[in-house]
């Protein structure tokens, strides 16, 4: 049942873009899209070796800046969705990463939602994986910020934790 209250968020999330999932990303035309479009330009740039992961004088020419100090967060989903950028075109590749972080908190939730409750874990999913935050950051193109997955498993590891080492290594797994 969790695998299908994924499929019925991705396909909610996906639908505005269906007929040309391939030639535009998903979310309005807003700066913080560009900015993430630019991170995973980036990033691509950083894995090539023509620039820095500290440092880059593309922002603030010449002297440049601390790259993590201006906006590092968005790093990780650049990160994280480089293979699949690398085999789709960059507009079906953005809105692949969405199904799969939309999938993933989904299945966080889900997880969290039957550790918590001893209930089915798909209504808690659905919550996670369709809440207005999720929505609203993946329509203003801020994938990282609308990825919650991580912190529904740490909060499902606190939650089932039963020695205090546990609790510890959990902690240390979300740092």
């Amino acid at each position: 049942m969790d695998w299908l209250a994924a499929l019925v968020a991705v396909s909610v999330v996906v639908w505005p873009a269906l007929g040309q999932f391939g030639e535009s990303v998903l979310g309005t035309r807003y700066v913080d899209g560009f900015g993430t479009q630019w991170w995973y330009w980036y990033f691509d740039e950083m894995v090539a070796g023509r620039q820095g992961l500290l440092h880059t004088d593309l922002l603030f020419y010449p002297s440049g800046k601390e790259i993590f100090a201006h906006t590092g967060g968005n790093l990780l989903d650049a990160a994280l969705s480089w293979p699949i950028r690398r085999i789709f075109p960059a507009a079906a590749a953005y809105n692949l990463w969405i199904v799969a972080l939309t999938a993933s908190n989904v299945l966080a939730g889900s997880y969290l939602g039957r550790t918590t409750t001893g209930l089915p874990g798909w209504p808690s999913g659905l919550l996670l994986g369709l809440n207005p935050y999720v929505l609203r950051e993946i329509e203003e193109g801020r994938p990282t910020q609308a990825w919650l997955a991580l912190p529904a498993l740490a909060l499902a590891g606190v939650w089932s934790a039963r020695r205090p080492a546990a609790l510890v290594g959990t902690g240390l797994a979300v740092a």
